[in-house]
Order: structure tokens, then sequence, then C-alpha cells
């Protein structure tokens, strides 16, 4: 796995809860955080995407790690996979 983009990850992740400590406004959720720390401790990185406030996330982890993350997370997991052409919902 790539530490750049993890790193990167994380320091939008940090930035994004000062501003909202800031601001007065939960940027990331309590929920988001438990994933960030449990994708972190399988070697990978989370953030809030969004508009912020908890309600989308995501994660990278090595694919070994996969499943024990969505164990771990207290968010719903969606299944996607990433192609030439993008994003798309797996069934």
């Amino acid at each position: 796995f790539e530490a750049e983009p993890l790193d990167s990850m994380r320091l939008q992740a940090r930035v994004l809860e000062e501003l909202g400590e800031a601001a007065g406004v939960a940027i990331v959720s309590p929920a988001c955080r438990a994933l960030a720390d449990a994708a972190e401790a399988l070697g990978g990185a989370a953030k809030p995407s969004g508009a912020g406030g908890g309600d989308l996330a995501v994660a990278l982890v090595p694919p070994e790690a996969a499943d024990a993350l969505r164990a771990a997370s207290p968010l719903r997991s969606l299944a996607l996979d990433l192609d030439p052409s993008g994003v798309m919902l797996a069934p």
C-alpha cells in the first residue's frame, strides 16, 4: 500500500476536524472518527467525504483488511469497485 495517498488522506481528515472545531460545527462525526481510527489500525486511512456531518466517508485499507474494517466500522459499507471508467456500485 502506498504511503503518500494515505498520508494525504490523514492530513485532510485532521484539517477537517480542526476546521470543524474552530467553526463550532461537527464536520467529522464520532462515527467517522471511529472509522478513521479503525482504518489506521489496519494500515489504511479514512476521512469524511461530501459536505461533512458524518453521512459519507471514504476509507482505504489493504485488500486483506477490508473485512476487518467493515466489522469494526460503525458505518454501513458499500461494495464499490474501481475501473478505468470510474466508480460503480457493485451488485
